[in-house]
């Protein structure tokens, strides 16, 4: 599967990046992914993704490509009359640079009004996941009532649910800056109802379950992250434990982003581990995302308890 409209090689010159820019004027000023290498529909560029955070354009690379490339792309990218950020993400260490001007802090995503702050440098993951949109779309449908967010980093979920209806939504990670992140970004929306728990998942069954039960669950675990999650291993433990928060009629929507496990992965978890849930619906691919192989994609699965 391949996109006529972006052959292989322009996108890395000038030209081919310059009508890119262009289009800006049309998409307004929301967060977006503008060239998405990683889904395998552009032959040589699977290791390229251009993200737009007005004003910022994000370039991150994946692999190291050959130099030819990428000294072609540092030079097109430079000469844009924007600030463009660009995150190396091979090698031992994360590199990243300014190319042409850089950008005065702070920075931040935004969709439909709401903004959601960006740690640009200090880390692999900038805050904000332009993939996640089918989900905070579902969201905005259905986040009515209590909401429970679990792995819910900067917690942008919780304050699209919260801008969209939902009175309560609790946020549970592991990370105390990501949710001290997701609490300013409920400050800085003006959004009230959320709460923000520190914790282990899997130690707090009891005290998530004394709050329940919650109309609604997100799953966003990370694919692998030592020490806390191996989707292979614990997303069924953490499908096993799901009764004690939900009440029938809760909606679940279970994310995995893991390329190496598919959607009949998940939906094998479910039938084995939480029999009393019926599939209702896998989210489809947002536009902006192309992938020639949907399971290697970010899978968005929507539940009910029955």
């Amino acid at each position: 599967m391949t996109d006529a409209r972006i052959p292989q090689k322009p996108v890395l010159q000038k030209s081919a990046l310059q009508q890119l820019i262009e289009q800006l004027d049309t998409h307004g000023s929301d967060s977006k992914r503008l060239f998405h290498g990683r889904g395998h529909c552009y032959s040589g560029l699977e290791w390229l993704t251009l993200d737009w955070h007005p004003p910022v354009l994000v370039a991150t690379l994946y692999q190291q490509p050959d130099q030819q490339q990428l000294q072609a792309l540092r030079e097109s990218l430079a000469e844009l009359q924007l600030p463009v950020f660009v995150q190396y993400r091979y090698g031992q260490q994360l590199q990243s640079e300014w190319l042409g001007t850089s950008a005065n802090e702070p920075f931040y995503a935004s969709r439909n009004g709401l903004r959601f702050e960006l740690t640009l440098q200090q880390r692999q993951n900038l805050g904000y996941f332009v993939d996640m949109e089918p989900g905070r779309q579902w969201l905005e449908k259905n986040a009515c009532g209590r909401g429970l967010n679990l792995f819910a980093y900067t917690c942008a979920l919780s304050c699209v649910a919260l801008a969209n209806g939902a009175s309560e939504v609790v946020n549970v990670d592991m990370s105390r800056s990501a949710l001290t992140t997701g609490q300013r970004n409920h400050q800085l929306n003006g959004l009230r109802g959320g709460r923000f728990l520190k914790m282990d998942v899997f130690k707090s069954w009891k005290k998530l379950a004394a709050n329940g039960p919650y109309d609604w669950i997100v799953l966003d675990p990370p694919s692998f992250q030592k020490g806390s999650f191996v989707a292979q291993k614990d997303y069924p433990r953490l499908l096993r434990h799901l009764l004690k928060v939900l009440s029938p009629g809760s909606k679940i929507l279970a994310c995995l982003n893991d390329p190496n496990l598919d959607e009949a992965f998940l939906k094998n978890a479910f039938a084995e581990q939480l029999p009393q849930a019926v599939f209702v619906e896998r989210l489809a691919e947002h536009p902006d995302f192309p992938e020639a192989d949907r399971d290697k994609g970010l899978k968005l699965l929507v539940y009910r308890i029955d």
